[in-house]
């Protein structure tokens, strides 16, 4: 079935579209669809053989689900049987991720900053799962997704605690013993599949385990505190043996906290002060999410032919845009005349509400573009390219759109590089601009 998945891409299941194939195994597979005159519209359904799974188990553990509400659980929309090409199947539609680890990882492990980011919204909901009788039971990269900057843990392969049988699609090195040997989900199968997540997070690689028995496991030296000792309490053989979420929790809290108490000792109060001040400052700017996994210097040259140089009266101050213009000498020539540039189109992002919801405090992007004689954005570079990549792409697609009126020298036109700076909270987003050559 793998092979087949794709081919169903423009066909519609009980009314949803399967919009594009984003991915599959032998026995389900993943599209993007979308959820007509609702809100969120966009979604992904997953389409699982019948063969697989019996239905009214599966219904009535997608009801439930169905109800939960937690910030970093994937919500599950609908559900049903459908039949493809004779095909029976099961699906169920949830929110649409923009991305996951297992698309990260292969390029880059995580630094133990981003690690702790992910493994704290991962804690809270999978004790809350726990809390609400069920196992997540599919622990692994592909499941840990992000929606804005907001990390989520998938919700559609939950099981309730007690139950038993096969775990389709979790590799066999995510999986604890006690499911080979047909025993009940319990917490402590997702802790071990997240002590497997957290090592191969932090080194692209998944732990060796000691023999066929499945001995406790060999761990990198180079596993930083504290999430070397989570690991080795997370893959115990025995499940009675592993850390619970709560103490894997306060595990994770730890170090920070024996860090402001050696902090609190060491200072003056009116630095303390000081520092409390920077610490606050940087929590409400921070967005530790997921997005900000991937911080590589981005730079996009945009397809336009410069316009040759030519005389051109001043500029004139357009509505909304301070004119900068002034006169001044030129470093290279002394008596030159020079008349700068100035902004005469500024589009600021669109950000839609579910993803200005998920913003804390607020997220600063800058970049400079270089403009062309005639006032068009020709290339663009993130100077600082902040926590998101989904806010990073949406200032760089509005830097894009800006216009400028070209600086003057000695009457020509000439091209000029700015500085874009863009800020986006709850609020609403403000764009700011600083020329910087010539």
């Amino acid at each position: 079935m793998a092979e087949s998945w794709k081919h169903w891409e423009g066909r519609t299941v009980d009314g949803f579209p399967l919009r594009r194939y984003l991915g599959g195994s032998d026995h389900s597979c993943v599209f993007l669809s979308e959820r007509a005159g609702r809100e969120p519209r966009a979604a992904a359904i997953k389409l699982i053989q019948a063969s697989t799974a019996d239905w009214e188990s599966q219904a009535a553990w997608w009801r439930e689900i169905a109800k939960y509400r937690h910030p970093h659980l994937l919500r599950l929309f609908e559900y049903g049987r459908c039949q493809l090409d004779g095909n029976e199947l099961f699906y169920c539609l949830t929110e649409y991720a923009d991305e996951n680890l297992a698309e990260i990882l292969p390029d880059r492990p995580l630094t133990p900053e981003q690690a702790g980011e992910m493994l704290r919204p991962v804690l809270e909901a999978l004790a809350y799962l726990h809390s609400q009788g069920f196992v997540h039971g599919h622990i692994k990269p592909s499941n840990v997704l992000a929606i804005g900057d907001q990390v989520k843990l998938s919700s559609e392969n939950a099981r309730p605690l007690g139950e038993t049988g096969r775990v389709l699609g979790l590799p066999l090195i995510y999986a604890a013993t006690e499911v080979a040997t047909g025993e009940c989900f319990s917490p402590a199968l997702d802790v071990l599949s997240l002590g497997t997540l957290l090592v191969e997070a932090l080194t692209q690689r998944p732990p060796v385990w000691r023999g066929r028995q499945r001995g406790n496991p060999v761990l990198p030296k180079t596993l930083p505190a504290p999430f070397r000792r989570i690991a080795s309490h997370c893959l115990r053989r025995d499940p009675k043996d592993r850390w619970t979420v709560p103490q894997i929790t306060a595990q994770l809290d730890q170090p920070g906290k024996q860090a402001a108490v050696r902090a609190m000792l060491a200072k003056p109060a009116i630095i303390l002060s000081g520092i409390a001040a920077i610490v606050l400052l940087l929590a409400m700017t921070a967005v530790p999410r997921l997005r900000n996994l991937h911080r590589e210097p981005h730079e996009r040259a945009i397809d336009s032919s410069p316009a040759p140089s030519r005389p051109v009266e001043e500029p004139s101050t357009p509505p909304g845009v301070t004119n900068t213009a002034m006169i001044r000498s030129s470093p290279d020539s002394p008596s030159s005349r020079f008349v700068s540039g100035a902004v005469t189109e500024q589009p600021v992002p669109i950000v839609p509400k579910s993803a200005r919801n998920t913003i804390h405090g607020r997220i600063l992007v800058r970049l400079r573009v270089g403009v062309d004689p005639s006032g068009d954005v020709t290339t663009a570079r993130f100077d600082f390219h902040g926590p998101s990549r989904y806010f990073a792409k949406l200032a760089l697609e509005s830097a894009e759109q800006w216009k400028f009126s070209p600086p003057q020298i000695n009457g020509h036109v000439t091209s000029s590089e700015w500085l874009l700076s863009f800020e986006f909270s709850k609020g609403g987003t403000t764009a700011h601009s600083t020329p910087v050559r010539p």
